[in-house]
């Protein structure tokens, strides 16, 4: 939850996937279901790339991350989000890819 952190939007979802492809897949279906329910969707950003999708909901904004990337912006410290176990694990997870 970022409302009151700033007003472009009131969510930041952040997911970490296993490959560019899982990256993608994951953007494909997030875009699938929010136009499936009647949402509009803002942009996209990264496709090409595939190491960091956004994907902009308005209200809504999902980063789907490779671990790697996740660890190296760690937006959850950037917005003073609360240290969690998914924010570990992705942690974790880049380091042992390397």
């Amino acid at each position: 939850n970022v409302q009151k952190l700033t007003p472009m939007a009131d969510y930041m979802v952040i997911v970490t996937g296993t490959s560019t492809t899982h990256l993608r897949s994951m953007a494909d279906e997030v875009v699938k279901q929010a136009r499936t329910q009647g949402q509009p969707v803002i942009g996209e950003e990264g496709r090409l790339q595939a190491e960091w999708i956004l994907v902009d909901l308005g209200a809504v904004i999902v980063h789907i991350m490779l671990a790697r990337a996740r660890a190296l912006y760690s937006l959850e410290d950037l917005w003073n989000f609360d240290s969690s176990a998914a924010q570990l694990a992705a942690t974790k997870t880049a380091r042992d890819e390397d």
